[in-house]
C-alpha cells in the first residue's frame, strides 16, 4: 500500500519516537516542525540525523507552510502547542491526527496540565487518545485510544510519562490506519466538563490548610513533574506570609498529636525552612521557602 507523505509537528521526544515508526516502515517525512521553542532541541537533532527538513517557525509561519501543501498529506500533532485554525482543517488533502493525553472526550485541552487535574481528582484510571482534528477543540472522531490504573501515590510526572510512553506503543500499533484516509474511527461521545488551559493548575497552584489529609496530598503529587518544574512550585500560607514548597513527604500513618484537625507544628523562622503538618491520618513535611513576588 502506498501511504501519503506526513509532517510531523510538536515538541520532545515523543515526536521523534513516532517519526523513527514512520521511517521504519518507509514513510516519507517532508518535514518536522518544533511548536515550543528549546534551549537545546532534541528534536531538531533527529531530525539532522535523518535528513529531515527541520524548522521552528512562529504560528503564521506554521499556518503559511500548511497552506503551502499540495500533496495528499498525513500532518501528525503530537505534544503540539499549535492550535490549527479552521481553514486548514478544512483542507481537502491534509489529514490530521492528533495525540491528546485523555480518554476523550473527558478531560479536554492542554495536555500538560491534564495529569495534573487527574491526581487532583483522585481518578483510578486514565489513558491516551488519538483522533482526528476537527475545527472543535479536541472533538475530532478518535481512531484509538488505551488506558491504565492510576494509584493514590502517581505523582503527575509518572501519569505523563505512563500516558507518552502508551501513546508511542499506540501509535507503532496503528500508524497505517492513521495514515489510511479510509479510515474515519467513530464519534466522540458528548463532551463533558471544562477544556484546560496551558496555565490552569488545581486550586490555583496553592495549598489549602483546610483540606483533609488526602486532599492535600493528591494537590502536592498533582503539582509534581519531577526536574521537569513544567508548573510553578506549589504555595502555601503561614503566618500571613506566602511560601513556595521545594520538596514535601506524605507519611501515611496515624499520629499520637492531632487528634482532629490540622495542626502546624513547625514554621521556619526566616526566609527558608521547613514545616510539618499533622492530620489524624498521617504527617505532610515540607521544605519551604518565603516567596519573593506574588
Amino acid at each position: 500500500m502506498a501511504f501519503p507523505d506526513a509532517i510531523v509537528m510538536g515538541f520532545g521526544k515523543m515526536p521523534a519516537d513516532c517519526a523513527s515508526v514512520l521511517l521504519q516502515n518507509e514513510v516519507a517525512i517532508r518535514g518536522i516542525l518544533e511548536t515550543e521553542k528549546a534551549g537545546f532541541s532534541g528534536l531538531a537533532g533527529f531530525a539532522e540525523r535523518a535528513g529531515i527538513p527541520f524548522a521552528a517557525p512562529a504560528r503564521d509561519e506554521i499556518t503559511h507552510r500548511l497552506s503551502l501543501v499540495d500533496k495528499p498529506t498525513v500532518v501528525f500533532s503530537i505534544n503540539n502547542n499549535y492550535i490549527f485554525p479552521r481553514d486548514v482543517c478544512g483542507r481537502e488533502n491534509l489529514r490530521i491526527v492528533n495525540f491528546h493525553n485523555s480518554l476523550l472526550p473527558h478531560y479536554r485541552g492542554h495536555g500538560r496540565v491534564i495529569p495534573s487535574w487527574v491526581v487532583f481528582a483522585g481518578e483510578a484510571r486514565h489513558g491516551v487518545t488519538w483522533h482526528l482534528v476537527s475545527a472543535d477543540v479536541d472533538g475530532g472522531n478518535i481512531l484509538c485510544q488505551g488506558g491504565f490504573e492510576v494509584s493514590e501515590d502517581d505523582t503527575a510526572l509518572q501519569v505523563m510519562m505512563r500516558a507518552v510512553s502508551l501513546g508511542i506503543r499506540l501509535f507503532a500499533r496503528h500508524w497505517q490506519e492513521f495514515m489510511d484516509p479510509e479510515y474515519k474511527g467513530r464519534p466522540q461521545g458528548e463532551a463533558r466538563g471544562r477544556i484546560f488551559g496551558k496555565n490552569d493548575v488545581p486550586n490555583r497552584g496553592e495549598m489549602d490548610l483546610s483540606w483533609d489529609f488526602k486532599t492535600a496530598g493528591r494537590f502536592l503529587r498533582s503539582m509534581d513533574y519531577g526536574v521537569f518544574r513544567l508548573l510553578p512550585l506549589p504555595r502555601i500560607r503561614l503566618d500571613g506570609k506566602w511560601y513556595v514548597v521545594r520538596k514535601y513527604r506524605i507519611e501515611s500513618r496515624g499520629n499520637r498529636f492531632s487528634k482532629g484537625g490540622v495542626q502546624v507544628v513547625e514554621r521556619p523562622e526566616g526566609k527558608a525552612g521547613d514545616a510539618a503538618i499533622l492530620y489524624p491520618e498521617g504527617i505532610i513535611r515540607l521544605s519551604i521557602a518565603e516567596e519573593k513576588t506574588r
